[in-house]
């Protein structure tokens, strides 16, 4: 198992709040937990010092 974090990121690209910190077996995995995060504000996916993804959020919510 791998631990992974997700991070909020605020509109001036600084961390807004403690990471979200859990294992998971695989990428996709992580990526189902990520997924599950509103898509109102930007998501960073991070296992170890490797970035695995950017969540941006969805044009239509107004943020």
């Amino acid at each position: 198992m791998a631990t992974y974090r997700i991070y909020q990121i605020t509109a001036d690209g600084h961390v807004g709040a403690p990471a979200i910190v859990f294992e998971c077996a695989t990428d996709d995995e992580a990526l189902s937990r990520l997924r599950q995060h509103p898509r109102t504000a930007t998501w960073e996916l991070w296992q170890g010092a490797r970035l695995v993804t950017t969540q941006e959020p969805d044009p239509a919510t107004g943020s």
